[in-house]
Order: structure tokens, then C-alpha cells, then sequence
């Protein structure tokens, strides 16, 4: 073969291996080219070889063996054996690969990985029936390819449904635990539904099962508590209309009810859709209710940050339901002193398994600690025997028995508290009752109200943030774990030593049987999850617990959390998002109240992030953030600081390859390319611009908001370069995230031109010219782009501004203007719910009648033919009263003209 001399040299390398004499017999290696490229060649150069040819299976045969195959094997957390192939093949290695090639490796591994599920086969029968680690990671890699992700997440799907129906459950939860832990940053949220959907199921499945499996329930529930803070608002509303949607809520755990509606409130609000929800939250909330009756309780401070189609909801349908019991204290007290009578020698394991009293055992347990620094001894055979859903019920009953154990020691509360805290912290790091992340969970989402809200916070802060186990644990994780997985070749190593160092032991292995796989409750294995990743989701309601309260003491406990935690946020799904929304949702609470903590929010929710966003922000801002909590709040942007903004948007939207980027790999970050990703990153810069000192008032907050929008509409107006379009292209996809007080200097700005004649020139004749001048068509090419962008709520402000200003409309070109504003997003308009009732229409047909009724219209025809086309396309006979109510004041030939959109339907109209 002739190699062109002009070819690369790592070009003329690989084409020379291509054309060895004796390529057939070259040893493989992960760390180069060669099975890259001959696998490759074979795929797409040399389609006589078919795919069952040696030719071609040698190389994917050695791909396969080096992820699956070992002469030792190795034990998981978990106490689980399985083959020592830990290391996966990297991520540079299967990039070379092509598209043909990349699916015909992820269908040899799903082939494999279903034989080894299937009972029948021999491989099943094994001791290391468990997937290989390496397998694993591999897989999951090959799975985020953007090119094939269309076919291979089926095949992905397509796998967990048949591993499910061979009931090879270790095989399952190894499929779902790299889904949740690996797959996050897939763009298509609909196999997130399909998953959510399928843990509902085996949740079902395993809470009916003989013997019950804890673990596979607990697992379940961690993976839905990781999944469903990743759903948005599209995503909800494709759940809505979809006839299974409804199998993703739970059945049996309200916080994970709980938490749907915490994502589905806040995604409704963050999108500007706060009153589109009507249509299918009713249904889900009855089904809900229908099973897990507690997710009508929700503390106030919560329910005041919900959009009005969730206050709505729960105003009428509350039910009041008073807790923590008052009588919880007594029955405690009573049943300790009826064991106290009962004496040492009875057989209170059999008592409690068959009592009337056994769901406030853990009450119990804690008084007895309190009191006298000594667990009993049957304590432990007790608690061994609970189901998942029983733990859960003790756990609430322990939670609200605490909170009237302090709130009735009045002048001892702190010392007691002490104890309290330091018995429970006991209960799970020395006796393993119950999970930490579980415990915390439930603990955040208890509806409490004023004083009893604030002793459940400060459980939770001293939990966090007191003498406890978990920080160590989390200070240990991140100092050896990195965030980019995808870019480890040592993730098992560092997960195994991680557990071995702190073993995660659960009350149900306490059970005699528990490692016998005949027995239903043999152990499962686990390749990534440990208590400071499943922790992580729990943090962010944590935190937005803390942001609702009064502030008070939450200020402290914000921060401390923030400052002990931060290094942990590198490990969140989608860190810059929810920081986003946050600032969005409790937008006047932070602006008002929390500067300094909303500082601190940011810093730790940034700072550690691999894709490094803090170098994408502005020089002001990182001083801002930077500044003390006793700093004089003074920071108020410079006059260039918006168009730097502006021009650094505007540049990443025209090219979004720079140099600056190339650090990211895309396919594993929470946005898909870096217009995304500055999007959010200078709205939250936007959104952190504080009041003065002297004005922090929700009040002031919306007159600051616009004042800050109008200098950003002001850059793109006065800009002299000949970009207005695309200048105003960015300022629409900048104002469609960020609240919609931004957005109301679009419409302050429309107002400044109708007030000044001197923009419109007089209609003389047919309308076929220029109505108005170069500043008026400017303001009409950036309203174009803002309403092609926002969101329901901005636009939504459409007809109340019409209706608010229709004295300006009062010649020819002014109507005309607001018609041409207005006309290209009509379709958009009647799509959206929240506007669907027609005010738009409404306000328009008010302003051209107002028009026609007052002076002399040089074009009536045009009004008239408007408004026709809104009757047919869009109002039917909705505005008819107004249109008969207007006609006696109108010019006869206009009227006639009229007379048919309030005529009857019949022949004779």
C-alpha cells in the first residue's frame, strides 16, 4: 500500500499496523490504538469479514475479556465476591472507536450480562455471578455517546426488563445503582421516567415478597430520592399525560411523594408556569393522598413558596392534622413503667413484636438512654426484625417525641437536647437501627410550624455539623474520590477502601440468614453508592428548610452546613441548575434577607465544581462573594460591568468552542454545551446583585430588578457595532431565565415609545410605508426576541399591560405597533393554559375598537380583517358581548362591516 506522504504521522503509523503481514496475530492493549483501529477497519473498511468472522470477534473479544475476565476474584461492600476486573478500559480508548463499533461492544456486553442473569444458563450457577466492576464502568461509558445514546439506552432498558423477568435481582440492582450514579448527565429524561417507573414496580414486588428484602427497598428508594430531583417541568408534564405517569409516585414512602411535589412546585415556579398545573395535579395529588395520607401536611413557611395551583390545592382539600401527638409523651412514660412491673426476665423481643405499643419502641429506647446512658439488651433483636416501612413509622414517632421531649423540659430543653442528640447519633454510627441518610430525610421533610420546626432544624444542624460521624466520613470521601469518574481508572480501589474504612452496617444484617442467598435476604452488591453520595439530594432539601424558616438561628446553621459540606456539592448531579432554581424560587426571601448566607450558598455550591464555573464569572462578582459578613454592602456594578456580561454572553452564543471550554467534556455535565452553562452562570450573577443597605424591602426588590433589566435593554438599543439582532437574540435567552421582574423593562421600554409622537409618523392613505422610526423598530426587533424566548409568566404579562396603557394606543401607527408586536406569538399565546382564557385577544380587540370608535381610521379594513381572524382562528364567539357592546358607537360603515362576528350561525344571520 502507498502512504501519502502527506498524511499525519500518527496517521501513517496506524495505516502501516492496518497492513502488517501478520496483523492477525498482534497482541492487544488498552492503553493504545491497534484494537481501536482494527476493529474499526473491520466495521466500515472490509465488509466481506461479517460478524461472526475471527477476524472480527478477536478484537471485541479482547475488549470483552479485558472488563469481565480475571484469574482472582474480589469482595465488594457488602461481604459480595465477584470477579477482579476492576479496572474499566478508558474513556480515550472508546473514543476511538466508531459508532458501528461502539454498538456492537454494548450489544456483546448486554448479551453477556443477560446470560449471566438467565437461570438456565451455566454461568448463572457460578460464585461470581455478580458483574465485574470493570464491566460495569465500561458500559455506562459507552451508554453516554451522544451518536448511538438513542439505541443504546434501549438496549440499556431493554436489558433491565429482561434481567427483571429472570428475577436475577443482584444482576438488577448492580443495572439500576450505574444508571442513577453514572447516567445522570443523559439528556433524554425519558428513560429517567421508564426508571423511576420500574422502581415503583420492584418497590411493589419486594414489599409484597415472603421474607421482604430491606436492602433492595432501601436501595430503591435511594435511587428514586437521586432521580426525581432531576426531572423538569416538561418532564412533569409528559408524566401528566401519559396513562402510566402516575405508576412513578410511591405507594408506601410519603417522603418520596413528598419530594415529587417539592420538584414538580418548584419547577412550576422556576418555569413561569405557576398556574398550568391545574390539569393534572388534582389527579396526582388524590392518588397520592389515596396512599400516603401525610403529603397533605406541609409547614407553612413551605406551603408560602408554592405557586398558586399547589395553595389552591391544599387550601381545599387540608385536613388538619395535629402532631406531634400530645399523648405520645404519656403512652412512653406508661409503657416504660409496665416493663419496669413486667421485670429483666421477661421476653420483651416477643413483647414488643406482638404489642400494641411496639411502633413507639424507639421512643422508648430513647427515654431509657436519656435517663439512665444504657441501651437494653433486647433492644437490637428488636429492632432487627422491622420491615423498611415499619422503620420509618418509628423513625417519624422518635422524631416527634423528641421535639415534646424538648419543648416540655423548658428550663433543662438544652441539656436534654444534648442528650437527645448525642443518643440518636448513637442509635445510628454505634447500633446501626437505622440509616443516616433515612433518618435526616424524614427529619427535613416533618411538617413543623414555628418553635418545633426550629427544634427539628437544630437536630439536623447538630447532627450535620456537632460531634458526628458523618462529616469525618465526608471529609475522607472527597479527599480521595474524585468527581470526573469518567476519567478514573481507580474508582473500585478508592470505593472499596472508602467502606472498608467505614463500613456502612444496617440493622438488617443483623439477621442470622441474612448472607443465605435461599433465605430472600442474601446481600446485594454495591459498585458506587456509599452515605455521602446518597446524601447529597437530602442536602438540597436540607438547605431549602433552612432558607424558609424566620431568620433566626437558620442564618448560623445555614452556613455552618454550607462551610462543612461545600467539597460535596462536586459530587451533585446538577449543581449550577439547582443553585439556579433556588435563587429563582426563594428569590425575595434571599434578596431580602439572606445576602450574606446567599454568598456563602453560591461559594459552596461553585467553588468545588470540576468544570471550574467560578473562571466564567465576573471579576466584580467574585469580589462581591468574597467580601466578609461584616463588609459594608456597597457593591453596585460599574457602568461597564452589564455589557461585559452582554458581550460575554453574546460571544459564547456566536462561538462555543473557545479554548476556555476545552477543560469540559460535555457528555458528562449537567448541560449539553457551554451557551447552557453561561446562561445560568450570569443570571445567577443577576440574580445576586444586592439591594442598598437602606432598601431591603420586597418592595424596592421589584423596582431594582427593573432598573437592572433596563440597563441590560439599554446596552443592546444603543449599540452602534450593526448587531442589534443578534445582541437581542442573547437578551431574550437571558431574560427567559431569570425572574419576571427582569423582564418588565421590555415593557417599561414599549411604553417610552408609544408616549413619544415623535416615533410614529401620520397614516396618510393605505398603510403600506415605514409607521415609525429607526428607535421604534429597534425596541420592536428586541420584543420579538424576548417573546420568542420567554416564558409563559413574561409573556403572560401581555394583556394586563395592554389594558394598563390603552390610552397610549390612540392613532393608527400606535395600534398598528402594538399589533406587529404582538401578531408573530399569538399561537404561542393560545398554547400556553395560563393564557388561554383569551385576555390577549381581548385587550386587542379592545384596543382597534376603542381606535375606530374615537377618531377617523384611514384603513378600516385592516382592523376589520385583524379581527375576523381572531374570531375564526382562535376567540370563536367568546368576545361577543364586547363587540355588541361597541358596535352602536361605531361608524356605520364600519359596523356593517362588524355585524357578522355577533351574527348566528345560521343562514339567515
Amino acid at each position: 500500500a502507498v502512504v501519502s506522504t502527506q498524511s499525519s504521522g500518527a496517521l501513517i503509523e496506524q495505516l502501516n499496523f492496518l497492513h502488517m503481514p501478520q496483523l492477525g496475530q498482534h497482541q492487544f492493549s488498552t492503553s493504545d490504538y491497534s484494537v481501536c483501529v482494527s476493529l474499526n477497519h473491520i466495521n466500515n473498511f472490509v465488509p466481506s469479514f461479517s460478524n461472526t468472522s475471527e477476524a472480527y470477534s478477536r478484537p471485541l473479544r479482547f475488549l470483552m475479556e479485558s472488563v469481565y475476565m480475571a484469574q482472582q476474584t474480589t469482595v465488594l461492600p457488602g461481604n459480595v465476591q465477584v470477579v477482579a476486573a476492576l479496572t474499566p478500559i478508558p474513556l480515550d480508548i472508546l473514543d476511538m472507536l466508531t459508532a458501528h463499533a461502539k454498538l456492537n461492544f454494548i450489544i456483546t456486553i448486554t448479551n453477556h450480562i443477560s446470560k449471566m442473569a438467565d437461570p438456565h444458563d451455566q454461568m448463572t450457577q457460578s460464585s461470581t455471578a455478580y458483574l465485574a466492576p470493570a464491566l460495569l464502568e465500561t458500559f455506562s461509558r459507552l451508554l453516554c455517546y451522544t451518536e448511538i445514546d438513542s439505541n443504546s439506552l434501549k438496549m440499556m432498558m431493554d436489558l433491565i426488563h429482561r434481567v427483571s423477568n429472570y428475577h436475577a435481582f443482584g444482576i438488577l440492582c448492580s443495572l439500576m445503582e450505574m444508571f442513577v450514579h453514572r447516567m445522570q448527565f443523559v439528556k433524554q429524561t425519558t428513560h429517567r421516567m421508564t426508571m423511576l417507573t420500574h422502581f415503583q414496580t420492584l418497590y411493589v414486588l419486594f414489599t409484597q415478597r415472603a421474607g421482604n428484602h430491606p436492602q433492595m427497598l432501601y436501595m430503591l428508594e435511594s435511587y428514586t430520592m437521586r432521580l426525581l430531583p432531576l426531572l423538569n417541568y416538561q418532564d412533569h408534564t409528559r408524566i401528566s399525560s401519559s396513562p402510566s405517569g402516575i405508576k412513578i409516585l410511591s405507594t408506601s414512602v410519603e417522603e418520596l411523594n413528598k419530594l415529587f411535589i417539592l420538584s414538580a412546585a418548584r419547577n412550576a415556579g422556576v418555569s413561569g408556569n405557576k398556574m398550568a398545573t391545574n390539569s393534572w395535579l388534582k389527579p396526582f395529588m388524590d392518588y397520592m393522598i389515596q396512599y400516603t395520607p401525610a403529603v397533605r401536611e406541609w409547614s407553612p413557611y413551605t406551603l408560602t413558596y408554592f405557586p398558586p395551583s399547589f395553595k389552591s390545592y391544599y387550601c381545599s382539600s387540608e385536613q388538619p392534622v395535629v402532631y406531634p401527638a400530645k399523648n405520645l409523651a404519656m403512652m412512653v412514660t406508661e409503657e416504660i413503667n409496665r416493663t419496669m412491673q413486667a421485670g429483666a426476665k421477661h421476653d420483651f423481643v416477643k413483647y414488643y413484636k406482638e404489642s400494641d405499643h411496639n411502633e413507639i419502641f424507639l421512643c422508648i429506647l430513647l427515654r431509657k438512654v436519656v435517663d439512665s446512658d444504657t441501651l437494653p439488651n433486647y433492644a437490637l433483636k428488636v429492632t432487627q426484625n422491622w420491615t423498611p416501612a415499619a422503620l420509618k413509622n418509628q423513625i417519624r414517632n422518635m422524631i416527634d417525641f423528641i421535639v415534646l421531649e424538648v419543648k416540655n423540659n423548658k428550663g433543662t430543653s438544652q441539656n436534654i437536647f444534648n442528650k437527645i442528640a448525642n443518643a440518636v447519633n448513637d442509635f445510628v454510627f454505634r447500633h446501626h437501627m437505622m440509616p443516616f441518610d433515612t433518618l435526616i430525610f424524614i427529619l427535613a421533610l416533618r411538617k413543623y410550624s414555628d418553635q418545633d420546626a426550629n427544634i427539628s432544624l437544630y437536630l439536623i444542624h447538630n447532627l450535620l455539623v456537632g460531634k458526628t460521624q458523618f462529616s469525618s466520613r465526608c471529609a475522607d470521601f472527597v479527599q480521595h474520590a474524585s468527581p470526573d469518574f469518567w476519567r478514573s481508572i481507580d474508582w473500585s480501589h478508592v470505593h472499596s477502601a472508602y467502606h472498608n474504612k467505614f463500613p456502612e452496617h444496617q440493622y438488617w444484617m443483623k439477621k442470622d440468614n441474612f448472607a443465605e442467598r435461599g433465605s430472600g435476604t442474601f446481600c446485594l452488591p454495591t459498585y458506587y453508592s456509599n452515605l455521602c453520595l446518597r446524601f447529597v439530594p437530602i442536602l438540597d432539601i436540607v438547605i431549602h428548610r433552612l432558607i424558609e424558616l424566620p431568620p433566626k438561628n437558620c442564618r448560623k446553621w445555614l452556613v455552618e452546613i454550607l462551610r462543612v459540606y461545600s467539597r460535596l456539592f462536586a459530587y451533585h448531579d446538577s449543581p449550577i441548575t439547582f443553585l439556579h432554581d433556588t435563587l429563582f424560587y426563594y428569590d425575595v426571601m434571599l434578596a431580602t434577607e439572606f445576602d450574606f448566607e446567599k454568598r456563602v450558598l453560591v461559594r459552596a455550591y461553585l467553588e468545588h465544581l470540576t468544570c471550574k464555573p467560578m473562571e466564567f464569572l465576573s471579576a466584580q462578582f467574585i469580589k462581591y462573594l468574597n467580601a466578609g459578613e461584616n463588609d459594608p454592602q456597597n457593591w453596585s456594578p460599574s457602568p461597564g460591568y452589564f455589557l461585559e456580561l452582554v458581550n460575554n454572553m453574546n460571544d459564547v452564543i456566536k462561538s462555543s468552542d473557545g479554548p476556555e471550554f476545552s477543560h469540559i467534556d460535555w457528555r458528562f455535565n449537567e448541560f449539553g454545551n457551554p451557551v447552557c452553562m453561561m446562561l445560568y452562570l450570569v443570571s445567577i450573577e443577576l440574580m445576586c446583585i444586592p439591594l442598598p443597605a437602606n432598601k431591603m424591602s420586597a418592595e424596592y426588590l421589584a423596582e431594582h430588578r427593573i432598573n437592572i433589566g433596563s440597563k441590560l435593554v439599554d446596552i443592546v438599543l444603543n449599540n452602534n457595532t450593526g448587531h442589534l439582532p443578534e445582541l437581542s437574540n442573547t437578551l431574550g435567552i437571558l431574560l427567559s431565565v431569570l425572574p419576571v421582574s427582569f423582564s418588565k423593562a421590555v415593557y417599561r421600554k414599549i411604553v417610552e415609545i408609544l408616549r413619544d409622537n415623535s416615533n410614529f409618523y401620520e397614516v396618510e392613505g393605505n398603510i403600506g410605508g415605514v409607521l415609525w422610526n429607526n428607535k421604534a423598530q429597534n425596541v420592536l426587533i428586541l420584543v420579538h426576541s424576548f417573546f420568542q424566548h420567554c416564558k409563559t409568566d413574561k409573556i403572560g404579562f401581555l394583556p394586563e399591560f395592554i389594558t394598563q396603557n390603552l390610552n397610549l394606543f390612540s392613532t393608527e401607527s400606535h395600534v398598528v405597533y402594538i399589533l406587529k408586536l404582538v401578531s408573530p406569538f399569538l399561537c404561542h399565546l393560545f398554547r400556553n393554559p395560563p393564557v388561554r382564557n383569551n385576555q390577549t385577544l381581548f385587550s386587542l380587540y379592545q384596543v382597534m375598537l376603542n381606535l375606530m370608535s374615537e377618531s377617523t381610521v384611514s384603513n378600516p379594513d385592516l382592523f376589520v380583517d385583524y379581527m375576523y381572524y381572531i374570531k375564526y382562528i382562535y376567540a370563536g364567539a367568546e368576545f361577543k358581548p364586547l363587540i355588541e357592546k361597541h358596535l352602536p358607537t361605531l361608524p356605520a360603515n364600519i359596523s356593517s362591516k362588524l355585524k357578522f362576528l355577533v351574527a348566528g350561525t345560521d343562514s339567515t344571520s
